[in-house]
């Protein structure tokens, strides 16, 4: 069996994780106006669903706007993520693969994990390389931190 390659890739906002958010969020916000509708109802209640509804919108928004941006490497051995100058040794598990958009769980020492969204359009030209050792090695023993800067 082949040695699947050494690979980097950016990861970020993710579209696809957007579309997610938003979608959920636009059946809630439908099925809200629909209850509200069918029971007419109006005052205090309706105001608070709306309110609430929107509130959860806006946080999941916020969220995703704030998501970590960083780099996933694969360095032939073991994973890392790397971010603002600090590298994370950890074990990696496919969580939901729609061929074009990977969801994937990052596990290191010390109690860091991060869900990290990846889409194909980020790196076009990587993208194969990172399947073939999400698929190959995604699991590997957790590790601690390795706190040096870049």
């Amino acid at each position: 069996m082949q040695k699947a390659p050494a690979v980097a890739y950016p990861a970020g906002r993710s579209r696809v994780h957007l579309g997610v958010l938003t979608t959920a969020w636009s059946w809630v916000l439908a099925l809200n106006a629909a209850c509200w509708l069918g029971t007419e109802q109006t005052g205090w209640r309706a105001a608070l669903l709306a309110a609430l509804t929107l509130l959860c919108g806006l946080v999941a928004l916020g969220l995703w706007r704030r998501t970590p941006v960083g780099d996933l490497v694969w360095d032939g051995a073991t994973w890392r993520w790397e971010t603002q100058g600090i590298r994370y040794t950890g074990d990696l598990r496919v969580q939901v693969d729609l061929q074009f958009s990977m969801l994937l769980h990052f596990s290191g020492g010390a109690g860091a994990w991060r869900w990290i969204w990846l889409d194909r359009s980020d790196a076009i030209p990587r993208w194969t390389a990172l399947r073939r050792a999400v698929y190959a090695h995604g699991r590997t023993d957790p590790g601690t931190p390795i706190l040096t800067r870049s």
